[in-house]
């Protein structure tokens, strides 16, 4: 399962300075146009094509871009309105097999088959005709999942909702993403804890942005897509893999 944060709504809402503002939408702009041909657009819920080859990827980075970079397409179009925040995306192994865009602060991820209501969005709900009977015995595990909850701040918080194990991924690189150090130092599993607010980490800090964005723009030469891998975070539900193809939920 991965998530891509739309990088326009932290500068919109608490940027820099006008400045800042402009370089940004200016680097967005430029890393739109390198990056290849995107994937099929959706509405607010989409599941899979038929096609059991589309919607696949191999490698992690040109996944993430190409989320983004259907947000970006999408905010250049007007297509998605102030509420949205951010986008979900459903993956087993390689294949995308669901998204979502976000308009409600809190999101629940579970193991049921329930369609997506605006909050809660079921992982069993929806098919994928190249699923293997690993990845059946994983999905079967998943429970009550995870929750996801943006704060005031911009923060990401992840909260393991039951046993079933929930990895952030990208703890073994803290360079490319913006895990929080307390997630980091346990080795991005979210299920430690007694009270909810000990078991509630940040999947993505903010401020750790905020700190890579005004970096980059003092350089002078922001690496756009450096700063739009950050956007995004990855979360393993119940068995983490070294790479896509070995995550199976």
């Amino acid at each position: 399962m991965h998530r891509a944060y739309d990088p326009g709504q932290t500068i919109r809402e608490k940027g820099p300075n006008a400045a800042a503002r402009l370089n940004l939408e200016r680097f967005s702009h430029d890393s739109k146009r390198e990056m290849e041909n995107g994937v099929s657009r959706s509405s607010l819920v989409h599941g899979t094509q038929t096609n059991p080859n589309s919607d696949t990827w191999y490698d992690t980075d040109a996944f993430l871009l190409d989320q983004v970079k259907e947000v970006l397409n999408k905010l250049s179009e007007g297509s998605i309105d102030d509420e949205i925040w951010g986008k979900i995306v459903i993956m087993e192994r390689c294949k995308r097999v669901a998204k979502a865009y976000l308009r409600k602060t809190t999101v629940i991820i579970d193991g049921s088959e329930d369609e997506f209501d605006g909050k809660t969005l079921g992982f069993n709900h929806f098919d994928n005709p190249t699923r293997d009977d690993h990845t059946k015995e994983i999905r079967a595990k998943v429970a009550d999942g995870v929750i996801l909850k943006m704060d005031y701040q911009g923060n990401i918080k992840g909260m393991a909702r039951g046993p079933a194990p929930i990895i952030c991924q990208g703890w073994k690189e803290p360079r490319n993403n913006c895990i929080s150090d307390r997630l980091i130092r346990l080795h991005g599993k979210l299920n430690h804890g007694v009270t909810e607010d000990e078991k509630a980490y940040k999947v993505f800090d903010m401020r750790k942005f905020k700190h890579s964005l005004e970096r980059e723009l003092h350089d002078g030469t922001p690496d756009a897509r450096s700063l739009l891998l950050k956007t995004c975070m990855r979360i393993a539900l119940v068995k983490d893999g070294a790479d896509m193809n070995r995550t199976p939920c």
